[in-house]
């Protein structure tokens, strides 16, 4: 098990939405790593697959395949697998990532918990390269977010002025 945190200046409800997206958000904040991202089967819910296509960033892959294995809308968790492509059946025969999203300080920012379990094919596969792209994406997107106010900020006032309601009740 290999794991990375980091914070994002991006409040926690507002960056979870944004990542229920990602579909359509990678492509458009790292189109040179995410050239397209599809959806091949569900809605983004457990047991939904999509293929990820590696754009010029990423010359040594050209795609994965990803099943998401489970959505945790309480606790702001997922769980994904590499299904095909990359280095599965090379390097890895599994490779399943699971990242948490924590409210951070005064709920302007976020923790986020990037954790790969992984069975190695071959001894001491490098996961560097896994991690910093994982941390880059997020900061990639937490820069997105910051200069794109109004994107994925819908329900997100609402759900908060709900909450500040209720303990102000």
């Amino acid at each position: 098990m290999e794991s990375v945190q980091t914070v994002v200046q991006v409040p926690l409800k507002r960056l979870w939405a944004a990542m229920k997206d990602s579909s359509v958000l990678l492509p458009k904040v790292m189109p040179e790593v995410f050239a397209t991202v599809e959806s091949l089967e569900g809605d983004g819910s457990a047991g939904s697959v999509r293929i990820l296509n590696f754009g010029p960033a990423v010359p040594m892959v050209k795609f994965i395949k990803e099943r998401v294995e489970s959505v945790d809308e309480a606790n702001y968790t997922t769980v994904t697998s590499v299904i095909d492509g990359g280095f599965i059946g090379i390097v890895f025969s599994l490779y399943r990532v699971t990242v948490s999203y924590e409210p951070s300080g005064d709920g302007s920012s976020t923790t986020i918990t990037w954790r790969l379990e992984y069975e190695p094919l071959v001894e001491s596969p490098s996961l560097e390269e896994s991690k910093m792209g994982a941390l880059g994406t997020f900061h990639a997107i937490e820069a997105y977010l910051l200069s794109h106010n109004e994107e994925y900020n819908s329900g997100v006032e609402e759900a908060q002025l709900g909450e500040t309601t209720q303990l102000h009740a």
